[in-house]
């Protein structure tokens, strides 16, 4: 296809972007954004260049080739139309009349594009773009990442002048400035740092760019850290408690410390990876959680730590399992920390694995050792309907759920005492299973027997992984 071709097929649009670009003034990058999505292998600068050219030279090709051309179309060109008198271009260049036929800008000043003075439409702000790569680079410097993304804020008064331009011109190709920005910058920012590469869908760290106030913003993706946890005191809970009367602040009730427990799994493990990290703060996800007076032994409960702003990615783990469990003076430990992804989190946290439980039970009333060792293997022989229990009312639904005992074994300790291990169902309330509830609990130990039952201790000794289950 020859220029003559091109400039055929595409007159129309052409002489609508030039329209706009005598009456507004254009930079190469917003005039050649009007044509982004028309050809590959330029750029937008390189584009808008290509239209100045192709409408600079249209007059020579039509006088050349009258034959091929549409009637009426070289009359709607915005270039100069000679006439039968010698005209000296150098002088008509400085007169106002009969240089344009649209538009009140000369093609001489519409040829010259980005070196006339500011665009209307961007305010040039594509000739501060590498300074805007050097700001991302100055914040980057002590952030520990691989991949990145770079987005731009436009404001306000652009966005509108360039849907007046659109509105105009109904450009079919078109790009928006914030595209291109995005691009041009990203470009430059790469050149800067080879060792990064961008990712558009999961980037470790995303940059916001404010040309106009030349700002920098910075969006940091959380880290993730799977491991499993046991808990060898009572009293801890597994997440931190906030005072629920000064929100963390510090009051009387708290005695200062804005929360209610000293401490708790979730600190204990998330302190030391936060350092770390050198991230913000951290929040625990477990598989279920344990009452604040029940331990979690054997290989423990799974976990995932989040940790948000992490200025630093790659991490020791087994040297920070050390210092966990060094920390933790034997109230908590950990083991098998690995990197993981946010994906895991609600697996870890929606599953439905079965969990092993220990608990010793006291009989309050004269029940034969044979009777109460039948009556606890009963539990395991059908459904168990539970009714939300009322100490966690305030923060589970009302409704019924049912689960299931899957394996039951009973040791006496005395006449009254006794050692139960269980396999459970996830989600299935053990103290409950044995003291009923107030009735919420059908069948419990306690309306099989009909005498109290009470729960002296609860340990978790196992939490199954799926293909265990």
């Amino acid at each position: 296809m020859d220029d003559l071709e091109w400039l055929l097929i595409n007159g129309q649009e052409i002489l609508k972007t030039s329209s706009i670009a005598l009456n507004y003034p254009l930079c190469d990058h917003c005039l050649g954004r009007l044509f982004a999505r028309s050809g590959y292998g330029l750029s937008n600068d390189q584009r808008g260049r290509s239209v100045r050219t192709v409408l600079a030279l249209s007059h020579e090709l039509l006088k050349d080739q009258k034959e091929r051309i549409p009637l009426g179309f070289e009359d709607q060109l915005p270039i100069h139309q000679e006439t039968s008198d010698e005209i000296d271009i150098e002088e008509k260049k400085s007169e106002d009349d009969g240089w344009n036929t649209v538009g009140t800008r000369s093609i001489s000043t519409f040829l010259q594009g980005e070196q006339e003075g500011d665009c209307w439409l961007c305010n040039d702000v594509f000739k501060i773009r590498k300074e805007l790569a050097g700001l991302i680079f100055e914040r980057s410097k002590d952030q520990e990442f691989k991949t990145f993304l770079i987005g731009c804020k436009i404001d306000p008064g652009t966005n509108e002048r360039e849907r007046t331009v659109w509105e105009i011109s109904n450009p079919s190709s078109a790009e928006p400035i914030k595209e291109e920005l995005n691009r041009e910058i990203g470009k430059i920012y790469g050149k800067l740092a080879p060792d990064k590469e961008f990712n558009r869908s999961n980037p470790e760290v995303a940059f916001l760019v404010d040309p106009l106030f030349k700002k920098v913003s910075v969006t940091i993706k959380p880290l993730f850290v799977k491991g499993r946890y046991r808990k060898f005191e009572r009293g801890i809970p597994q997440t931190r408690w906030v005072c629920k009367s000064c929100h963390g602040k510090g009051c009387g009730r708290c005695e200062g410390k804005g929360k209610m427990y000293e401490t708790s799994v979730e600190e204990i493990i998330g302190t030391p990876l936060m350092e770390a990290a050198k991230g913000e703060n951290f929040k625990l996800h477990g598989k279920g959680r344990e009452d604040i007076d029940v331990l979690t032994l054997g290989p423990g409960r799974p976990f995932i730590l989040e940790i948000t702003g992490p200025k630093i990615r790659s991490l020791d783990l087994d040297g920070i399992t050390e210092v966990i469990n060094q920390q933790g003076n034997g109230k908590a430990e950990i083991d098998g920390l690995v990197i993981t992804s946010r994906k895991e989190v609600p697996r870890i946290k929606e599953g439905s694995s079965k969990k092993r439980y220990r608990a010793r039970i006291a009989v309050k009333g004269d029940v034969e050792e044979q009777t109460l060792k039948y009556n606890i293997s009963l539990l395991a022989q059908s459904p168990i309907n539970q009714r939300t229990p009322r100490r966690v009312s305030h923060r589970r639904a009302d409704k019924i759920r049912t689960r299931m005992v899957h394996e039951i074994t009973t040791i006496i300790e005395d006449g009254n005492t006794a050692v139960v291990d269980l396999l459970t169902d996830g989600g299935l309330y053990i103290k409950e299973l044995f003291h009923g509830d107030d009735g919420r609990t059908v069948p419990s130990l306690a309306s099989l027997l009909g005498v109290e039952v009470v729960v002296d201790t609860l340990d978790v000794i196992d939490v199954l992984d799926e293909e265990e289950t």
